[in-house]
């Protein structure tokens, strides 16, 4: 399950949403899940009809910490899906959060543009040009969130026992902290690192597509715990489109898609991290195309165009 910060609208800005919903005239209207999202619907009249996707459920405050109010905002999230003629959930425990409804409750999966993110020589030679980076020195990605509660500094020290390898390792994400960002940055100077290791900073989307084009290795941190169990990360369905070899802690939700034959499965500490990054080090070239294509047939109904077709373009003409 993986936590957000809570989303809120003024009652103004609602009003001017509405405003604009009503001038496009749209017969459906599909909304991601904020906090009183059902104003919309009321004050359309219920005209039209309304989804409502809710990708999150509540389980803990902004430091990661267990919330006794958890349960309370979950069932106000519940309580304001009443007011929408649909339902869409992310995953089963957050379809099981919203039961019952009016209509059963389709469970639509994260994704990835498999087309977006087929590999390109091209860019991968012109990005290694602009980072400055050796043809030959293989490139770690980690894309996401710098968020405190993910930990990511066990991933950096990790890897701090690759650098007398030739390795590089790409941070590409936002930190909303910008203390904690400078303390990730200070620590990775203080491992010596500072040439092996780049973070972006917030970038657009498609500037992201071109580091997944000249990585080698994706890296998929998330902590082995219950605030983010249920939910499998997107970038770990984007590695495996840009056919990455990809190293990944063993969370639940993980493991419900994927094995050991298709990716390296790893614990969330120190040690046994880096062993991992190392053991994708070191993989064949063989052995390493086996696993990525292995990895990407499992995951191909996980394709973003395959997720419109077969599961969310039913739910719209059902309505």
């Amino acid at each position: 399950m993986q936590k957000t910060s809570e989303k809120v609208i003024s009652a103004k800005t609602a009003t001017q949403m509405a405003k604009k919903i009503k001038e496009v005239n749209a017969d459906i209207i599909h909304v991601f899940h904020f906090r009183w999202a059902m104003i919309l619907p009321i004050i359309c009249l219920f005209k039209k009809n309304w989804i409502l996707d809710v990708r999150t459920v509540h389980v803990g405050n902004d430091e990661g910490q267990y919330s006794r109010l958890s349960y309370l905002k979950n069932q106000l999230t519940h309580f304001e899906s009443l007011f929408f003629t649909q339902v869409i959930a992310l995953t089963d425990p957050i379809k099981r959060m919203l039961t019952p409804h009016w209509r059963s409750i389709p469970v639509i999966p994260l994704g990835a543009n498999f087309d977006r993110l087929t590999p390109n020589p091209a860019i991968n030679h012109q990005m290694r040009i602009r980072l400055g980076i050796n043809a030959l020195t293989k490139i770690y990605i980690y894309t996401g969130i710098l968020d405190p509660q993910r930990n990511i500094i066990i991933m950096l020290h990790a890897f701090e026992r690759l650098k007398h390898l030739d390795v590089h390792l790409l941070v590409v994400g936002f930190c909303r902290n910008h203390d904690y960002f400078n303390y990730l940055k200070a620590e990775v100077t203080a491992m010596g690192m500072d040439t092996l290791v780049s973070f972006t900073g917030q970038i657009k989307y498609e500037e992201v597509v071109n580091y997944y084009h000249v990585a080698n290795i994706g890296i998929s941190f998330i902590p082995q715990t219950e605030y983010f169990t249920d939910q499998p990360p997107t970038k770990l369905f984007e590695y495996i489109a840009a056919e990455l070899l990809v190293v990944s802690t063993s969370t639940k939700s993980v493991k419900s898609i994927l094995c050991d034959k298709e990716l390296i499965l790893t614990q969330d500490n120190i040690n046994d991290f880096s062993c991992a990054l190392l053991s994708a080090y070191n993989l064949s070239v063989d052995d390493a195309s086996k696993m990525k294509k292995a990895a990407k047939y499992k995951v191909s109904g996980y394709n973003w165009n395959c997720i419109i077709k077969e599961k969310l373009l039913p739910v719209y003409l059902q309505l």
